[in-house]
């Protein structure tokens, strides 16, 4: 876990509090200090139950609120998500040249990218029970929906099959994205995906 002190610099109160039921309590949050906050746990070995943010890191400027909250200022719309990997493929760090707001659509197709398990592709899952022969399924998230498609008798074919998919997802979400920034990244992360099917690579793009 880090030791790094968190500044929070904020000139006004964090938190809102009443009486109810007897007691006090918080009934507000800055939403701002939320996202702030939530980052850092992630960033500094906060969240343990989350083995996958193990190596995840916070540029040393964003530990100070007052720093974070003028980037978001720059960069936040209403119903966006803190998002680090869509910017730079493979980035393990959060700070103001990795990071991106992205819409709920966009955060839900990284999220589906996330690798569950060391012993199989991104994507891919094993199936003994239903496939003998073929005993490798592809399984996909499309527009919020979990799909599972086709056997295959390896894990590579899998995973090829799920890199594709994920590629015509990435450019359709690019289609219809209004933040050149994103639109942009989601191109790229197309070609990643195609250009590792190419070349029998696995493709990571959320550890």
């Amino acid at each position: 876990m880090s030791s790094r002190l968190r500044i929070n610099d904020s000139p006004t109160p964090i938190t809102q509090t009443a009486i109810v039921g007897g007691k006090r309590q918080v009934i507000w949050h800055c939403p701002i200090h939320l996202t702030w906050r939530n980052m850092l746990d992630r960033g500094s070995g906060g969240l343990s139950r989350r083995p996958s943010y193990n190596d995840v890191t916070v540029a040393a400027e964003w530990y100070t609120f007052s720093t974070f909250k003028a980037w978001h200022d720059q960069n936040y719309t209403d119903g966006l998500h803190l998002d680090k990997d869509l910017k730079v493929l493979g980035n393990t760090e959060y700070g103001p040249e990795t990071c991106l707001y992205v819409s709920t659509r966009v955060n839900g197709f990284l999220v589906s990218c996330l690798k569950p398990r060391v012993d199989h592709p991104v994507g891919v899952f094993l199936r003994k029970d239903v496939f003998r022969s073929k005993p490798y399924s592809c399984q996909v998230w499309v527009e919020g929906r979990q799909k599972m498609l086709g056997a295959y008798s390896t894990a590579q074919e899998a995973h090829a099959k799920w890199q594709a998919i994920k590629a015509t997802e990435a450019l359709r979400l690019a289609s219809e994205e209004c933040n050149v920034e994103v639109r942009w990244s989601l191109i790229r992360l197309a070609e990643r995906l195609i250009s590792d099917i190419e070349s029998n690579q696995e493709t990571i793009i959320r550890k």
